[in-house]
């Protein structure tokens, strides 16, 4: 772990340096998808990383509830919370996915704020560090209630993301906010279920498409007013 203009960092992780000096990308596309929240009381940060959108969430909404697979950015991710006296997020070392059980995340060189979780062997075009093992869970096993907003950033992974959240889904009727890259490294090798048609089946509406993969879906029910 290292400290960089005041953000705790993995070690050797470039990409997380230029993300910070050139300002981190969920501080661009969280206020527009928030324009879309009508309560802030509770919200999920699925992808936590070192805190970047946990932080950003915690100054606005009463209560946040982040998930970290990845151990090294979820130590850094708990450091960053810490020095800064945040006290109303709750933080969780395990990968959300479709069922309980465990996967391999595989890491990229160099960059901790890219990772996935899949058992299939990576691409070999990709660079990766040795896999590790990590534990996972499902939104629908844990049936977090009062949730107003969620944000979902897992790198490929999004689709078992949310086929494991369908009835919390139904029953919360959050707000989304989501990362969905059309084309993206892993996702020719796996048969992740299309995370666009699983919101629609449940009623949600893509409302807003902001910078080239975040994704804004809001409930059946949604009315502005």
């Amino acid at each position: 772990m290292q400290l960089h203009k005041e953000w705790y960092l993995p070690d050797q992780d470039r990409i997380g340096h230029k993300n910070i000096d050139n300002g981190f990308p969920c501080h661009v596309v969280l206020p527009q998808a928030l324009k879309y929240v009508k309560k802030l009381n509770r919200a999920i940060d699925v992808g936590a990383w070192i805190g970047d959108s946990t932080l950003f969430l915690a100054e606005r909404f009463s209560h946040v509830i982040g998930f970290e697979a990845h151990p090294d950015p979820f130590e850094c991710c708990v450091k960053n919370m810490q020095t800064r006296n945040i006290k109303n997020v709750t933080l969780n070392q395990v990968g959300l996915s479709n069922k309980i059980g465990e996967l391999q995340f595989h890491r990229r060189l160099k960059s901790s704020n890219s990772g996935w979780l899949s058992n299939k062997t990576p691409p070999k075009d990709i660079t990766t560090l040795p896999p590790i093992t990590v534990k996972t869970i499902s939104l629908d096993t844990l049936d977090i209630p009062n949730i107003d907003f969620i944000k979902i950033d897992v790198d490929t992974h999004e689709g078992y993301v949310i086929a494991g959240a369908l009835n919390w889904l139904k029953k919360t009727q959050p707000v989304v906010m989501i990362e969905n890259k059309v084309k993206a490294h892993n996702r020719q090798y796996d048969d992740m279920p299309n995370p666009d048609i699983l919101l629609r089946n449940l009623g949600y509406k893509m409302i807003q498409k902001i910078d080239k993969a975040d994704y804004i879906y809001v409930p059946q029910n949604y009315n502005k007013s």
